[in-house]
């Protein structure tokens, strides 16, 4: 197992359910989401947003830790 591995794809899993907490509590505050909303429409925009900065990230946090779990370190996982 290497700690380093679960701990950066826990860490990764951790901005990104404060990044949905943050959208849906206080959207105005961040550029982005207003950005993608203004130019998307509200439901493109918060559509897009949650695909970059929530879903997809912790997708590649499973897989990180699931990596990790298996004893693979960060460079290897990200390299090959």
């Amino acid at each position: 197992m290497q700690y380093s591995t679960v701990g950066l794809g826990a860490l990764i899993i951790t901005f990104s359910i404060y990044t949905l907490y943050l959208s849906l509590t206080a959207s105005d505050k961040q550029i982005r989401l207003v950005y993608m909303k203004s130019k998307l429409g509200n439901i493109g925009g918060g559509f897009l947003h949650a695909l970059v900065y929530v879903i997809i990230p912790i997708i590649f946090a499973g897989f990180m830790i699931n990596a990790g779990l298996n004893g693979e370190t960060i460079t290897r996982f990200i390299t090959e």
